[in-house]
């Protein structure tokens, strides 16, 4: 299987983004929305080639890395409340559902969703990534794996600009939203 080359027009698009941001045209949350589109853009043919489908939420289980920016951008797009002040817990009981995983295993947020969420790609069958099941799991996207592509990394380094150093933990940290 041979994955799609980046178009130098997604290149072209972000550096202009990144541009218009550093000369104030646009600010960090509409820099970073334009962001999500020019990755989702660069996704669309990966996509095409996944076992990702609508309901499969076993990677809805997992640790979020999610950035302040990130969560400011959820909040005001998903009209929900952040926390004021972000709690740390620890890595392991970051194993549980999202906090935007609603009961028919729907993401509330999918339009809005992080940049980690939007590159974390399955292949092979949906049964296969069922963590109780013991078959081996191929994923792209994966920020320990480079995002798989120097694309999305750029990315992922150009969302760090606009987040300004700030604070990077778990999506759960973030919101506390009532299942």
């Amino acid at each position: 299987m041979e994955l799609p080359k980046t178009k130098w027009s997604h290149w072209r698009r972000m550096k202009s983004i990144m541009r218009k941001h550093d000369a104030g045209k646009i600010d960090e949350l509409t820099a970073l929305g334009s962001l999500y589109k020019i990755a989702d853009l660069h996704n669309v043919p990966i996509g095409r080639m996944l076992s990702c489908q609508e309901g499969c939420s076993y990677c809805c289980v997992a640790p979020v890395d999610l950035s302040a920016i990130e969560a400011r951008y959820i909040a005001g797009k998903a009209g929900v409340a952040q926390l004021e002040n972000p709690r740390h817990v620890e890595r392991q009981s970051c194993y549980s559902r999202c906090p935007f995983l609603n009961e028919d295993n729907e993401c509330e947020v999918y339009p809005w969703r992080p940049f980690n969420c939007r590159t974390l790609h399955a292949f092979g069958t949906p049964e296969q990534c069922n963590p109780l099941n013991n078959e081996q799991q191929v994923y792209f996207g994966s920020v320990a794996y480079g995002y798989g592509s120097s694309f999305l990394s750029a990315v992922s380094s150009n969302i760090k600009r606009l987040n300004h150093s700030e604070t990077v933990l778990d999506i759960r940290c973030f919101f506390d939203i009532e299942q």
